[in-house]
């Protein structure tokens, strides 16, 4: 009996040891176990590769190192970018990433796969362009920042608080088009190109603008205005360098075909793409009443208008790829446009007011001299007189149409003045003057 029980305990012995040898052959060997269907539990296993690269429609076996690939269980996490077979074999379906897993007994194992963007020629094109514009990162979706100056119409007048105004109504639709986010700088004044002149250079509130709308002309003169204008688009280019534009050619010019033309003429000599709104509303379908209120500023249909113009301006830039930003114009059709490169903003902190009606500013120097004050109902009736070095040199005044305070900005001449020591102004009454701003000096 103690024999063969120390018989059956040697015999015991002797096959777990072979079953040892056995085991550690399978474990530390590439050689793979046997087709089973019981969960073996195995020792060392994993994948080929844990990070690969495919081009599209190109293949890769991955393997599983003492399993046999028929028995692991595969899968992709994004068939549209990358599959695998039941025997591990990644084929590479589109661009994009994906995660292919690998379940060998109770254990899962993982590859990513990339397939990478292949660029086409369109796309090696816009790469490769220099000086990329504005209408460059509408077609590559990116986001924009809009500098605004213009007039009443550019600021929203007229418009239900629904619609906010033409430039509102611009940037949603660019950003449907393009799925860009459009910030917007709006400094749009109720006045001439010499208060975009003056807003462009000293009101931004960025360094960087992508483009600038501007839409002057119906309050301009026809003697200023082609020096200013062209002084407000030289402005903009030598203020901001990277900066497109578009002008809006307001649907009143069209009354006024001589003003039109001298816009039509700059806009064409700086290379300047127009929404010429005033051609486009005399070739519509629409009536005055339809597009504008009695007081002349355009209802929610005349603002969408104005948008729907300059928009396809824009949509013809970028369909047209026109992506590279215009060369700087040195030599101005105006000689006098160039008076405004420099520029010099007194506000009223650095000026004495004398009385309730009077502000002072001692000062010296030649150059173009203008003055940023508002218009309110209250009093409807607004007077400034204007001395130089004690002098009178000309009175301003306006009656209000409107509720609202209005800001302005005008020249005190349209030439050069010189002061050698002071600039006197005095209102007519101190709500008027209470409305002042400050001094502007081009040089």
């Amino acid at each position: 009996m103690k024999a063969s029980k120390h018989l059956r305990i040697l015999r015991f012995m002797v096959i777990y040891a072979l079953a040892m040898c056995v085991g550690s052959f399978l474990t530390f060997t590439n050689r793979n176990i046997p087709f089973t269907d019981k969960d073996i539990p195995v020792f060392n296993l994993g994948l080929s590769e844990t990070k690969i690269i495919l081009k599209k429609g190109k293949t890769r076996d991955l393997d599983i190192d003492q399993y046999g690939e028929g028995m692991a269980k595969w899968s992709s996490s994004d068939t549209s970018v990358a599959t695998v077979s039941r025997y591990g074999v990644v084929k590479a379906v589109d661009e994009g990433v994906a995660k292919i897993s690998c379940k060998a007994g109770r254990k899962t194992f993982y590859c990513s796969v990339t397939v990478p963007h292949i660029m086409t020629e369109s796309e090696k094109y816009m790469e490769s362009i220099k000086n990329k514009n504005v209408y460059w990162k509408l077609a590559m979706h990116e986001d924009i920042k809009m500098l605004v100056v213009g007039d009443s119409i550019s600021k929203g007048s007229g418009a239900s608080e629904k619609s906010k105004g033409f430039i509102n109504v611009l940037a949603k639709k660019i950003e449907k088009e393009y799925g860009s986010n459009v910030t917007v700088d709006n400094l749009s004044l109720e006045g001439t190109c010499y208060s975009g002149i003056v807003s462009a250079k000293v009101r931004n509130n960025y360094d960087d603008y992508d483009i600038a709308i501007v839409c002057f002309g119906e309050n301009d003169k026809y003697k200023t205005l082609s020096v200013n204008y062209e002084g407000l688009i030289r402005t903009i280019e030598k203020t901001y360098t990277s900066c497109s534009i578009i002008s809006v050619l307001e649907t009143s010019l069209w009354s006024t075909p001589s003003k039109l033309r001298v816009i039509e003429n700059i806009d064409s000599y700086y290379n300047i793409p127009y929404a010429n709104v005033a051609h486009d509303y005399n070739k519509s379908k629409y009536t005055y009443s339809d597009l504008y209120k009695s007081d002349g500023h355009p209802t929610d249909v005349g603002h969408k208008f104005y948008a729907t113009t300059t928009f396809n301006v824009i949509k013809d830039q970028v369909e047209t790829q026109q992506f590279s930003q215009n060369e700087a114009v040195d030599t101005p059709i105006n000689s006098e446009s160039s008076q405004f490169d420099h520029m010099k903003y007194y506000s009223k902190k650095k000026m004495t007011r004398v009385n309730s009606k009077t502000w002072l500013l001692e000062t010296s120097g030649k150059g173009i001299y203008g003055i940023y004050w508002s218009y309110t109902a209250k009093p409807k009736y607004t007077k400034v007189s204007i001395y130089i070095d004690g002098k009178g040199i000309v009175s301003f005044d306006h009656t209000a149409t409107s509720k609202k305070k209005t800001r302005h900005m005008r020249t005190i001449s349209r030439n050069k003045l010189t002061v050698k020591s002071s600039i006197k102004l005095v209102f007519n009454t101190k709500q008027a003057a209470d409305g002042f701003y400050g001094i502007i000096r081009s040089y």
